[in-house]
């Protein structure tokens, strides 16, 4: 698995900062391109979400928090307090929720986050958000159970968390 020395001395850093300078269809289609090409490097594994967590896990997180954090002070491809904030909000409402009525009461609320996050990443087409809609939904169609959604709520936290701690607002 990838550390995140390895990202560091990757040219994503190099190209996600180049982002920016870009305009139009051609900013859109280099979003999408990078966003997939992370994907493919910092590869994503569903025993994370169907069994639990590992060291794996945490470099993976680790590496997505660093790419999504801002770069410089007036980075506009990083993601943004507000962009996540509706949806960790939502997370952290059927996460309390999940106890009172279980996974079947909740799981209507769960599902309706993925179409959450991508208005996001349309309303507001940067590259920090896009890059996030990819993750979540990649993690999100892994969970069928109230374990799972545990386990998918761990890993979106601990994304969050190096995001913050890598300077993200």
């Amino acid at each position: 698995m990838l550390t995140i020395n390895d990202y560091v001395k990757s040219d994503f850093a190099k190209r996600r900062s180049s982002v920016d300078a870009k305009f139009g269809k051609d900013k859109d289609v280099e979003i999408d391109k990078l966003s997939k090409d992370l994907f493919e490097y910092i590869k994503f594994n569903p025993s994370w979400i169907e069994q639990n967590a590992d060291e794996t896990m945490i470099d993976f997180a680790e590496i997505l928090g660093k790419f999504l954090s801002p770069t410089r002070r007036d980075d506009k491809s990083a993601l943004s307090n507000s962009q996540i904030r509706n949806v960790y909000g939502e997370i952290k409402r059927i996460q309390m929720g999940i106890d009172k009525g279980g996974w079947e009461a909740v799981k209507p609320s769960f599902l309706i986050l993925r179409p959450k996050v991508a208005y996001a990443a349309g309303r507001n087409r940067n590259l920090g958000i896009v890059v996030f809609k990819v993750f979540f939904d990649i993690a999100a169609t892994k969970v069928n159970s109230k374990k799972e959604f545990l386990n998918f709520c761990n890993l979106v936290e601990s994304v969050l968390a190096y995001h913050k701690a890598f300077g993200g607002n």
